[in-house]
C-alpha cells in the first residue's frame, strides 16, 4: 500500500533489494516547477543505487555470455572429438574387413592347393 493521504499523489518506485519500493512521495497540489525539482532530487538521491545496479546488471549479462560462449567452444570440441573418435572406429572397422578379407583369400588358396 502506498499509503496515500491527499490527492493529487505521486509515488516514484523502483526496484531495489528486488522488491518494488517507494522512494519519493509527493502529495497535493505541487508547482510544476517545484515537481520538477522534487523528482529531480529524488532521482539525484537514487542515482548511486541504480548506477550501482546497472553495473551489476551489466557483470551478470557479460558472464551470462561468456558462459554461453564457453559451453559453445565446449560442445562445439565435444563434437569434433565425437567425430574423430567415429572416423577412428570406422578406420579400424574397414583395416579389420580388409585383413578378414585377406586372410580367407589366404584360406581358399590353401584349399584350392590342395
Amino acid at each position: 500500500a502506498l499509503r496515500e493521504n491527499t490527492y493529487p499523489f505521486l509515488a516514484m518506485i523502483m526496484l531495489k533489494d528486488r522488491k518494488m519500493t517507494v522512494v519519493g512521495r509527493l502529495e497535493g497540489l505541487i508547482q510544476p516547477e517545484d515537481l520538477i525539482n522534487q523528482l529531480t532530487f529524488i532521482m539525484e538521491a537514487n542515482q548511486t543505487y541504480l548506477m550501482s545496479e546497472r553495473l551489476e546488471r551489466e557483470e551478470r549479462n557479460q558472464t551470462q555470455v561468456l558462459r554461453q560462449q564457453q559451453d559453445e567452444a565446449y560442445l562445439a570440441s565435444l563434437r569434433a572429438d565425437q567425430e574423430k573418435d567415429r572416423k577412428k572406429r570406422e578406420e579400424q572397422e574397414q583395416k579389420r574387413q580388409e585383413e578378414e578379407k585377406a586372410r580367407q583369400s589366404v584360406l581358399a588358396e590353401e584349399r584350392r592347393r590342395r
